[in-house]
């Protein structure tokens, strides 16, 4: 069972901690009609049909005080909740841990989280979680800015604008609806529209938000770097008023649940963590100790049970009678007798027998409990330890990716440097020494800050047109936190463009391949070795391979409406994502250059 939800927060100055926060506790297991009295400390209880419920506790010498709860439902959705309370403000701490079943629905932030926030004064670093945004004036922006810099920060904190012209009540209640699934991982603010302006006064210009749009910021976010800004994504305008709230509630709520279960807790909680699995494991294995032994059977009793009679046992319909008859009485204490020797030993039959019989099943079946208890553990753990040999796998694949990413990379930085050296020492040779060192900039070399700012400036690309499918480029910024596939799209995407211009301008005849090998030094270019100009025979000739690269274009174009697009940009190397960008020249016809696909690498022979 994978872990889908985390959430971690310290309470300060709270002495009834473990009272208010079982309180909460009892009030969601009551709307769950779960039994709260029969959980018992230290033994595994059934609370409600196929639920069972575990309490553990610890109370060390220092002082401090910490239970878990542990409720694990049949469906195989487990709730973990645990509770700190330490000798300091700073120590006591709520953790809640979430498994959801192997192949069951996607998790949703619980119930319980928003409970506890709601009486508990949670905090993320040194910073208020709360149970939604709050909203923030001008005389508390200062809070907000040391909350975006605290180094002991480990979930996101979500930051949203306002202007004059925006109701701010009604904008925090719909940022909250955006926020729902981050709740007890995430802190939020809605800035009315004076804190708007006093923030972003506050901030640089890398690090600022707009009225109007949502800015997820990292932990660790440094205000001095300006280059580190692309690790704080915006959710803008346009696609808070044209995509579903249901569609932006998931993909926020996806975002914070992955930083937060990927985030490390600290070490103290760590190891008591750890002591408090074990005592979970040897509260099962106590109970597989506890179970009832066959005891050895002495030889006169194993006589005794070789003369009696191996008779069948008649039937008796229940409908004609409610009487048992005598003969049946006989065959049904002897079969009751064999039964009686098989498990105690002897052949007396009494009341105190019949007891020990009950006693012994009984045992039985809280043998068949803990073992089910143990073998579902174990198999949690196994399928921990999978997940996590997969992970490792994949992150080994990636960097080594990355790797060779980098290193092309940093060779291609290495010869542009040398190229800019020479070009400023000529520029500087001939008194144009200003134009060498401050060379002009314009809106275009300003990367867009995720795939949704990238579709949405498609239109500043004269001659380009986006075909493709909006959601599956969207999807790629899930795998990049940094935004740079996002800005590297953007780089292939002006190249094209000047490619296009350079086309229809009649300034060049040659195709895209020959362009980017010998790209005019005024215009934008792209690595000759990260474009393909068309796929392998291989996929060519085969129809699995093909059919996804028969990409959308319009009538005019093809009467289909799609076609082949062979050629492509190699975004990034990254694993079985590897984005890649399809696209049609089609200068020569329409006038115009079709993109078909910005997404995951498309299915080859190597990647299935």
């Amino acid at each position: 069972m994978p872990l889908a939800y985390r959430s971690f927060f310290r309470v300060r100055d709270e002495p009834r901690l473990l009272e208010l926060a079982t309180q909460q506790l009892n009030s969601w297991l009551r709307s769950k009609q779960w039994d709260i009295d029969a959980l018992r400390f230290g033994a595994a209880r059934d609370i409600a049909p196929d639920v069972v419920g575990v309490a553990l506790s610890e109370e060390p010498r220092d002082g401090t005080r910490t239970t878990r709860y542990r409720f694990v439902q049949g469906t195989g959705w487990v709730t973990e909740l645990t509770i700190h309370q330490g000798r300091s403000e700073h120590d006591s701490w709520v953790w809640i841990d979430l498994e959801s079943p192997e192949k069951g629905p996607s998790a949703k932030t619980p119930r319980l989280a928003g409970d506890l926030l709601a009486v508990l004064h949670g905090r993320d670093g040194d910073h208020l979680l709360g149970a939604g945004p709050r909203i923030v004036r001008v005389d508390e922006v200062g809070s907000v800015v040391d909350a975006l810099t605290d180094l002991d920060r480990r979930g996101h904190l979500f930051i949203a604008g306002t202007s004059s012209d925006l109701p701010v009540d009604k904008w925090s209640g719909y940022v909250g609806k955006l926020l729902k699934e981050t709740v007890g991982l995430a802190a939020s603010y809605v800035l009315d529209a004076e804190a708007t302006v006093e923030f972003n006064a506050l901030t640089p210009q890398s690090h600022r938000v707009d009225p109007g749009t949502v800015r997820t910021f990292q932990p660790g976010a440094d205000l001095s770097n300006p280059l580190e800004s692309v690790r704080h994504r915006v959710l803008g305008t346009s696609r808070i008023v044209r995509d579903d709230v249901r569609v932006l509630q998931s993909l926020l709520g996806r975002r914070s649940r992955e930083l937060s279960l990927t985030a490390s807790l600290p070490g103290a909680v760590i190891r008591l963590d750890r002591r408090l699995r074990e005592q979970l494991d040897a509260h099962l294995f106590e109970q597989l100790d506890a179970s009832p032994r066959r005891p050895d059977l002495p030889l006169d009793v194993t006589t005794q049970v070789e003369t009696i009679p191996e008779e069948p046992v008649p039937s008796v319909p229940l409908a004609t009678t409610t009487r048992i008859t005598p003969a049946v009485d006989d065959v049904v204490l002897d079969a009751l007798r064999r039964v009686i020797i098989e498990v105690t030993g002897s052949g007396e039959l009494s009341v105190a027998v019949v007891k020990e019989l009950g006693a012994r099943a009984q045992a039985v079946d809280r043998l068949t409990r803990a073992t089910t208890s143990v073998r579902t553990r174990l198999h949690r753990l196994e399928n921990e330890a999978d997940l996590r040999d997969d992970e490792i796998a994949q992150l080994r694949r990636s960097l080594d990716d990355e790797k060779q990413d980098r290193a092309i990379a940093e060779t291609e930085r290495a010869e542009s440097d040398r190229q800019l050296r020479h070009l400023r020492s000529e520029l500087a040779r001939v008194a144009k020494a200003d134009t060498a060192w401050d060379p002009p900039s314009t809106a275009e070399d300003i990367w867009p800050q995720g795939f949704d700012d990238l579709l949405e400036r498609f239109g500043e690309l004269e001659c380009l047109e986006f075909t493709g499918k909006a959601s599956i480029t969207r999807d790629l910024d899930d795998h990049d936190d940094l935004g740079t596939w996002a800005g590297l799209c953007w780089e292939a995407l002006l190249a094209l463009r000047d490619y296009a211009r350079s086309c229809v301008a009649g300034s060049w005849t040659g195709n895209v391949e020959a362009y980017l090998n010998g790209t005019p030094g005024e215009l934008h270019g792209f690595p000759p070795n990260k474009h393909a100009r068309d796929e392998s025979a291989d996929v060519h000739n085969n129809r699995k391979y093909r059919t996804p690269r028969m990409l959308p274009v319009p009538r005019n174009v093809n009467a289909d409406g799609r076609v082949f697009m062979g050629a492509h940009f190699k975004i990034a190397q990254y694993g079985m994502i590897s984005p890649r960008m399809h696209y049609l020249d089609d200068i020569l016809h329409s006038g115009k250059i079709y993109v078909g696909y910005i997404g995951p690498h498309l299915p080859t022979s190597k990647t299935n």
